[in-house]
């Protein structure tokens, strides 16, 4: 299978949900706009960016109605809704030559404290890569109209974020991404935690 044959996936997963329609790219390129900032070399950058675009391929197995609800998910339905990261990773399992980029789309709901999904990873258990995915990931879902929610601003899901840092994601990411996309802000971690 090639990188071309999975992104038709998540475009075919895409086209399920509207509100989903460009999420893949927009986190595969604020993604490697976090790397590039964080100083990883060029192949690092394009293994952050291929990951993006396959995050949310196992979402295709999820069911529509779980997908497009437009209130909060029963216990049941966020489990099924879980289970994207497993599909995920079962579908791109043949893109084995992608090497870390398939531990990146593996890991981008684990969270630095444990919490997250779907191995309970805890700090640097989780990649690099699997961190800035879910930071980039986040954000974009934020920001993004959803059926139960309207977007947030950048400046809100800044905000949200920041109470995260430290604990569910990671500070020196969630610093960068806050450079990128507020660059007029001079708000340090430490400020907006405050």
């Amino acid at each position: 299978m090639s990188v071309c044959i999975a992104e038709a996936f998540v475009n075919a997963m895409e086209a399920k949900d509207v509100f989903l329609r460009g999420h893949s790219q927009r986190v595969a390129e604020l993604a490697a706009a976090i790397a590039t900032e964080l100083g990883l070399d060029a192949e690092a950058v394009g293994l952050v960016r291929i990951a993006g675009s396959l995050h949310d391929v196992g979402k295709i197995g999820i069911r529509e109605t779980v997908l497009l609800k437009a209130g909060p998910l029963t216990a049941d339905e966020y489990e099924h809704i879980k289970t994207h990261v497993r599909i995920g990773v079962d579908i791109l399992a043949p893109l084995g030559h992608l090497g870390e980029a398939l531990e990146y789309v593996a890991q981008h709901h684990e969270h630095l404290d444990g919490t997250g999904y779907p191995r309970g990873l805890r700090g640097h258990e989780i990649s690099l890569g699997g961190r800035i995915l879910a930071v980039a990931d986040m954000f974009d879902a934020l920001t993004s109209r959803r059926p139960y929610r309207e977007p947030l601003t950048p400046a809100q899901a800044i905000e949200l974020l920041a109470g995260l840092a430290g604990r569910a994601i990671d500070p020196d990411v969630f610093e960068t991404l806050s450079r990128l996309v507020l660059p007029t802000s001079s708000t340090s971690l430490a400020e907006a935690v405050a």
